[in-house]
């Protein structure tokens, strides 16, 4: 059996190797890492400091709030801040991280601070007088990762990250058309149920404007990918995989500009990006990463570079110089 402090090392290493940033980066804070939505961790959190097990993972989260009695609370996620947002004492500060854009008014106070690599949304919590700062992703290329430089290449184009919310029904639906085209080969974090992907069709129907054949086509979409997925991948596991792939295919979410985090973890594990968004351009130059500005743009690009490995290797070379040299 393990104690927490090796049971949330074990994870944090196999899993969530990005979290190392926090230690790394801010030497004068002292930081302390909590999975509220991890039964396991949680409950080893519980027996090794109460020495009991306890079925609420609300009330383990309040448990340690009394336990650390931390000056700032950092959400990385706000569905669980939801569920305990009134049981919070008034004192905490909390940050947020907003990547597609929550419009949600309950978050709205002094309390309350907002960071987002979206510059629009920063706009929208500043028209609305709250505090909010704007931080771009980065990749931190740790010694550990020193061990992933011999690995060879597995696979021609890869995708890895998630077709998961109402924001990714064009990402799907490109994805599934490029895959018609040349085979792609999936690793999807998380995708939506045959419920959940209705009520993507709903939302992007009656307030995107997208129509019926669209939506039609979006619910099948999902499936075939579902069915194409060579299953979720996450923090070691998920650089491998990257690493394994000449070419990493990523489409960024429509809910605004930004950059997607993909793309720095892409060129800083030296694999060529195949990317979208014309905001990728004022970071990288041409001969860093492949830029497409829509499918057929893509498969011209991915196909011309089908037998030139070492022309993939030399963008990938580019790339991962300009993530190590400057993010």
């Amino acid at each position: 059996s393990l104690d927490y402090k090796r049971a949330i090392k074990k994870a944090v290493d196999v899993n969530f190797s990005w979290n190392k940033l926090f230690n790394e980066k801010n030497k004068k804070y002292k930081f302390i890492k909590i999975y509220p939505s991890n039964y396991i961790l949680q409950n080893i959190w519980a027996k090794t400091y109460f020495r009991n097990e306890i079925e609420d993972l609300k009330d383990i989260f309040l448990k340690q709030i009394d336990f650390y009695n931390p000056d700032i609370i950092f959400f990385q996620n706000i569905k669980f801040l939801k569920k305990i947002l009134k049981l919070l004492p008034n004192n905490i500060k909390i940050y947020i991280w907003d990547g597609i854009n929550y419009e949600e008014n309950i978050f709205l106070g002094k309390r309350f601070s907002f960071l987002s690599n979206m510059n629009e949304f920063v706009k929208w919590y500043k028209k609305k007088g709250e505090k909010a700062f704007f931080v771009n992703h980065f990749f931190n290329d740790y010694k550990k990762r020193k061990k992933f430089k011999k690995i060879k290449k597995k696979y021609f184009l890869s995708f890895v990250g998630s077709i998961s919310n109402k924001y990714h029904f064009d990402r799907t639906l490109f994805l599934y058309d490029l895959n018609k085209k040349i085979k792609i080969n999936f690793f999807i974090g998380d995708s939506p149920n045959f419920y959940k992907s209705i009520l993507i069709c709903f939302f992007n129907f009656f307030i995107k404007g997208k129509n019926f054949f669209q939506c039609l086509k979006y619910v099948y979409a999902v499936q075939i990918l579902k069915l194409s997925n060579k299953g979720s991948v996450f923090g070691d596991k998920m650089n491998k995989i990257i690493k394994e792939s000449y070419l990493n295919i990523n489409y960024h979410i429509t809910s605004g500009s930004g950059l997607n985090m993909r793309c720095f973890e892409v060129l800083g594990n030296q694999s060529c990006l195949v990317s979208n968004g014309t905001e990728l351009k004022k970071f990288f130059k041409n001969n860093e990463f492949i830029y497409y500005n829509n499918i057929h743009d893509c498969y011209k690009k991915i196909s011309f570079l089908k037998n030139k490995t070492h022309l993939i290797k030399r963008i990938s070379t580019n790339g991962y110089k300009k993530v190590s040299e400057k993010y």
